[in-house]
């Protein structure tokens, strides 16, 4: 997040109460745009149930969907996601979020290592 939000003032009534509730919640959503395929229909479950979902259309390769939901769970659909990814959905990875991607997909011997050339700060 690039700036702190703009909450509203606190709230003098029920109705009040949950302008400022919706508008949190808002907050702690983020946009996205994916095409989720067919077999993964838990996960299109999970963006109604965690998230918002504006906009569901079924096309041939899987299940359009358009919305907003929490930003842990976009990032577990960033392969799906329609541009760049998560920085289509206005956010990018740390380094170090990075790194950790890498290892899993090291685990699962879905990348090849390719050590790095070492150079000596001394030298």
């Amino acid at each position: 997040l690039t700036s702190e939000p703009n909450y509203p003032p606190p709230p003098t009534g029920i109705e009040d109460s949950v302008r400022t509730i919706e508008s949190v919640l808002r907050d702690l959503l983020v946009h996205y745009e994916a095409v989720i395929p067919y077999k993964k229909g838990e996960v299109v479950s999970m963006l109604h149930e965690k998230g918002v979902v504006d906009l569901e259309e079924h096309q041939g390769a899987g299940t359009y969907l358009l919305g907003s939901a929490p930003r842990w769970l976009v990032m577990q659909i960033e392969e799906h996601c329609i541009g760049n990814g998560l920085e289509a959905a206005g956010m990018k990875r740390s380094e170090e979020e990075e790194e950790i991607e890498m290892w899993k997909a090291l685990a699962k011997k879905r990348v090849e290592y390719e050590p790095k050339e070492l150079t000596n700060p001394s030298a």
